[in-house]
């Protein structure tokens, strides 16, 4: 789903927001904008929905301040040579990963899917929830066109019964 500029500019009060996954930016903005809808505060989000709270531990205080404020504010491009994340070798999964029984939960519970963020994180292969092994969707975690945010959906996510497999103790 691209979502248009004009749409960006409603939600991030910026044309140029990049849609990122681990780290985003312009989140007050974003508060700020949803306020007629809802309660939420920026902290919250950043802390129940990025990847901030898996990194964090492992920077200086003062860098990890800086990253916060980055994903608070407008000015997102410093973020991950902050966080250490460009100089890592650890890399990212390429596509979104999902679990096929956390996928029907979801359905069941909400009417709809949703992307889990603990089943994007680097090295975890296994729902630990379910041990199901995860799953690649066909929505890339870095799409071409930076501007992009993708929805789980049947469109993008088929589960692959020949490769759902449980991890047996």
């Amino acid at each position: 789903m691209l979502i248009p500029e004009s749409d960006r500019r409603g939600v991030f009060n910026s044309q140029t927001t990049v849609a990122t996954v681990d780290l985003p930016s312009n989140l007050n903005n974003l508060i700020q904008n949803l306020q007629i809808i809802s309660n939420y505060q920026v902290e919250d989000l950043i802390y129940k929905h990025t990847f901030y709270p898996l990194y964090s531990p492992f920077l200086p205080a003062n860098r990890s301040n800086q990253v916060l404020e980055s994903m608070k504010g407008d000015y997102g491009g410093d973020i991950h040579t902050r966080a250490g994340i460009m100089a890592s070798s650890i890399t990212m999964p390429k596509y979104f990963r999902f679990c096929p029984t956390c996928w029907e939960e979801d359905l069941k519970s909400y009417g709809e899917p949703y992307w889990h963020r603990i089943h994007q994180i680097s090295g975890v292969l296994v729902c630990p929830f379910h041990g199901e092994v995860l799953q690649d969707s066909l929505a890339l975690l870095h799409g071409f066109n930076k501007h992009e945010y993708y929805a789980a959906s049947t469109d993008n996510c088929s589960i692959n019964n020949n490769t759902v497999a449980k991890i047996r103790a």
